[in-house]
């Protein structure tokens, strides 16, 4: 049983209990389990898929960690950055062969560092705001909800 599958029985089992808190915010496991569906989608609107690998540039939040369920979920590997602790060295590490980088704007400048000096990722998303070059939060999940509809 991995990550996904434990939180796929969570939400069975206790749909509206609580999932991901913090201060400022909780989702339920059904909550969580829903955006983790809609990400996974959205980044296989975008290619990303088995193989690939996701990087995750934010804190240790909710979104975050919906965003590796997601990539879980979609069949990606991923990596979660700490914007706090990385250098644009690390992060170029992180990201060589990387598919999709999903970040907040606090990292915005060590993602554009970082791009002057490589390529990839082929996906950026802004999870919290615009970020040139990047897709927008909302933008990136309409991608997902278009491509469930034309494969229904």
């Amino acid at each position: 049983m991995n990550l996904v599958d434990c939180l796929d029985l969570g939400a069975a089992l206790a749909p509206t209990a609580p999932c991901l808190v913090t201060e400022a915010a909780t989702l339920s496991y059904a909550e969580t389990q829903g955006l983790s569906r809609s990400i996974a989608a959205s980044l296989a609107a975008y290619g990303v898929g088995a193989g690939d690998t996701v990087a995750v540039l934010s804190a240790n939040d909710p979104l975050a960690l919906t965003c590796i369920l997601g990539a879980s979920r979609a069949g990606a590997a991923w990596a979660l950055i700490d914007p706090e602790d990385a250098s644009v060295d690390e992060l170029l590490r992180e990201l060589s062969g990387c598919s999709a980088l999903l970040f907040r704007t606090a990292g915005a400048e060590l993602v554009r560092e970082a791009r002057q000096r490589l390529p990839q990722p082929r996906t950026l998303v802004c999870l919290d705001g615009r970020a040139q070059g990047a897709l927008g939060w909302g933008e990136f999940l309409v991608a997902g909800a278009v491509s469930d509809r034309l494969e229904a």
